[in-house]
């Protein structure tokens, strides 16, 4: 830890885990009434008696939103193209009021018309609400996010934008009854839902955002507005002062924080910490782009849904900024192009989506459009507008966003995005500092994971490969599932290597779990050679595999996507003594056939059959599974804590050395050579990946 670490970070960690034992946190942050918040303390003397003067002494102060919450009826019809029925407005504020929230993008679950806000929903467990914070054990009632979820307040933008299309006033007179009985049920700093910095600023984005959109509504009061300015002020207050954890986490925490304590500061300037607040915010937001985002735009965190999760936080702090003429760092705007190409250029153009890898925890902040929650277009819409670049995508759902940060939306006849099914492409994008490489030829993509980490890596995955063809994903991520699962989900068993699409060596792991979410030693990979024609890419790594194996193995992996959809994965393994080498694949799609004699799998996708084959230069044993009760194979987590079933295919074989093929492509039958490469006389690893072993595929393929 020392060494991945640093000194400083293991001496903070320390100091955190012993000062909460010792009370610390609860004589800094003691619990309070909501009206202490209100105290001149933190508020000013009162100096308006309307809502109206209220919104009238921040414009004049220059204080400005989004958008102007009186012109929200002016693209009514336009909004309501887009829902799925006309009624979806209606019904959806009518869940609502009944108590039915919606979790993890996926499923609706009541949990009351008063909401029990300490309920784990899946599991009836449920945690304690009269304790601090500091106190409680997280993981100490089932999964956590299961009673954060609705603490969140995502039920404000579903509440938000089904007013901007009806104009129905129960809208408003919802979101208030709910904020106020959650402040009701959570003095500030009681109860797990104080217990994250990062939750309690994700919850004023959103609850802010329903002040604004409900401003001009009979339901908000002049009391109400009051009550606001206390919640406000006690989020402020909780996050300033424990900000440091947040910042040591090194990851979209500190930044989620940094964004919600300037926003305060910002929206509120009659609160008296307002001017510290706005620039601790923006110092913090500051160091953690310039630490956290690369150069080459990927983000520490080794996640694509925790990439839009970043993405969506700095979305919000360059609009805001921008309608209320603060300047932001150059370096946060370009930290924050950066990080938009990244994930723009991982989108697939077929489905919309980007490859999942890393911890997906189900997080969508900034929920404003119908798009599906694997669907990245809305977020690259909203980046692209953000920073002044044309779309490449014609009208359509994910344009709703532009309409919520007040941008301007042009409009198109058409409804879709256009892709020319028959388009011959070539195109290759590597992100070395984030180790992320794809490769595109024709309508197949493959991304393999691979690189060396600047930040703790919190899945097992490296050399890990994904195949798309025509938007279906074929060789797929587990995901997560659940942080704090029970039987079979527990500690995380989709984070692990032999989980993934990759090499399994004496059915051990490269690293050890040290924590939930800390994996040590980092397994780590060095690029070898690269390959590219008018109509051939390839890539081949190498890395060494000895965490607590008696002889260290070498291990080298060549990706090569070919023309007719073919994607070939060789892996080449060395060692001095033998080992038991399985490589893994878990497959999406229906299960048609298995073939043991050929270790051969088809599968049946929606217009077209799909082959995976593995061969090798020694005899195979192979076996596959789908959804297997007994173990945690053959399956996985498309949302949190949803679970569909995979095909799960392993190949092994016991040896000194060894080479696995393993073939990809469309059709009924392999067009691929499943002649194996010839195997070196010295035991020495060799590049795989030359042109004449290059060329002699595509011989085979063109025969």
């Amino acid at each position: 830890m020392i060494r991945h670490f640093g000194v400083g970070w293991v001496v903070y960690r320390g100091w955190k885990s012993v000062s909460e034992k010792l009370g610390y946190w609860k004589f800094k942050l003691p619990s309070k009434p909501w009206e202490y918040f209100g105290s001149e303390k933190f508020n000013p003397a009162k100096t308006w008696q309307t809502p109206d003067e209220f919104f009238e002494q921040r414009d004049n102060a220059g204080v400005k939103f989004f958008f102007d919450p009186n012109s929200l009826s002016q693209s009514r019809d336009w909004l309501k193209s887009f829902d799925p029925n006309d009624q979806w407005a209606e019904e959806t504020v009518k869940r609502i009021d009944k108590g039915e929230f919606l979790y993890f993008s996926a499923r609706w679950i009541n949990i009351g018309e008063q909401p029990d806000w300490f309920l784990n929903p899946y599991d009836q467990q449920s945690a304690p609400s009269g304790q601090h914070f500091s106190e409680i054990n997280e993981f100490g009632f089932g999964d956590v996010k299961t009673i954060w979820e609705a603490s969140r307040f995502g039920f404000v933008f579903l509440l938000a934008r089904s007013f901007a299309r009806t104009d129905n006033q129960q809208c408003a007179e919802t979101y208030w009854r709910l904020l106020e009985h959650w402040m009701e049920s959570n003095p500030p700093y009681e109860g797990i839902n104080w217990k994250c910095g990062q939750e309690s600023g994700l919850r004023f984005l959103a609850a802010v955002f329903g002040f604004h959109v409900f401003s001009r509504c009979p339901a908000t009061t002049a009391e109400r507005i009051e009550r606001f300015n206390r919640f406000a002020a006690a989020t402020g207050n909780r996050i300033e002062k424990h900000i440091g954890y947040a910042i040591s986490q090194k990851n979209n925490h500190g930044i989620s924080e940094a964004v919600a304590l300037w926003t305060i500061g910002v929206l509120f300037p009659d609160l008296k910490q307002s001017g510290s607040w706005r620039s601790r915010g923006l110092a913090v937001l500051k160091q953690l782009c310039l630490e956290l985002i690369y150069e080459d735009g990927a983000f520490s965190q080794h996640s694509a849904n925790y990439h839009r999760l970043m993405l969506h936080l700095l979305s919000w702090a360059v609009r805001l900024a921008e309608v209320n003429e603060v300047r932001l760092d150059p370096q946060v705007l370009e930290k924050f192009k950066l990080a938009s190409n990244f994930i723009e250029s991982l989108l697939d153009d077929f489905s919309g989506t980007v490859p999942r890898y890393g911890n997906d925890d189900g997080a969508m902040i900034l929920a404003l459009n119908h798009c599906d929650y694997f669907d990245f277009r809305p977020l690259v819409r909203l980046c692209s507008a953000l920073n002044e670049r044309p779309s490449r995508f014609a009208d359509g759902p994910w344009n709703e966003d532009l309409f919520w940060f007040g941008l301007p939306i042009s409009k198109t006849n058409d409804d879709s995005l256009k892709t020319d099914s028959s388009a011959k492409t070539v195109s290759k994008k590597s992100f070395p500092q984030g180790g992320i490489h794809r490769l595109s030829v024709d309508q197949t993509t493959a991304v393999i994971r691979a690189g060396s980490f600047q930040h703790r890596p919190t899945q097992s995955d490296m050399m890990h490969v994904d195949v798309w063809w025509r938007g279906h994903n074929v060789a797929i991520d587990p995901g997560t599932y659940s942080y704090n699962g029970q039987k079979l989900w527990k500690n995380i068993p989709f984070m692990r290597n032999q989980q993934h699409n990759s090499i399994i060596v004496d059915s051990s792991e490269p690293e050890t779990s040290v924590s939930k979410f800390m994996l040590l030693p980092w397994n780590e990979a060095e690029l070898v050679s690269e390959y590219q024609s008018d109509n051939v890419l390839g890539m081949e790594w190498k890395r060494t595999i000895s965490h607590r194996l008696s002889t260290p193995v070498a291990h080298h992996r060549a990706l090569v996507v070919l023309p007719e959809n073919i994607v070939v994965v060789w892996d080449a393994l060395w060692s001095q003594s033998p080992h038991d080498y399985t490589v893994n694949w878990l497959l999406g799609g229906k299960l048609d056939s298995f073939e043991e004699s050929t270790n051969r799998v088809i599968i049946a996708l929606e217009d077209q059959s799909y082959w995976v084959e593995v061969t090798a230069n020694q005899e195979l044993s192979s076996d596959h599974v789908v959804g297997d009760t007994v173990s945690a194979r053959g399956w996985f987590s498309p949302r949190y804590l949803e679970l569909k079933p995979a095909i799960s295919l392993k190949a092994n074989s016991t040896a000194k050395n060894l080479i696995f093929q393993t073939s990809f492509g469309p059709g009924g039958h392999p067009m691929v050579d499943q002649t194996i490469l010839p195997f070196p006389e010295s035991t020495n690893p060799y590049c795989l990946l030359d042109a004449d072993c290059v060329q002699e595929v595509l011989k085979a393929n063109t025969r």
